[in-house]
């Protein structure tokens, strides 16, 4: 496979690794704000989904280095 099409392929997965991270902080941080709940059972739910986003986001930053020279 051309190198070219090889990259765009790590950077279209990398994006939409990345993309799911941020959902996952995003749905984090929005639920118990938007449920009024804070309980501690739901912050260490939040605190679960935030981890779980960040991991996907530095996943997708590592997919990057896979690109290779045009």
């Amino acid at each position: 496979m051309p190198n070219l099409v090889h990259n765009e392929r790590v950077k279209l997965t990398a994006g939409m690794v990345s993309n799911a991270g941020l959902a996952f902080i995003a749905g984090g941080v929005i639920t118990p704000l938007v449920t009024g709940q804070f309980s501690l059972g739901r912050v260490m739910l939040s605190v679960i989904w935030i981890a779980a986003g960040v991991y996907l986001h530095r996943l997708a930053r590592e997919l990057l280095g896979d690109l290779r020279e045009p």
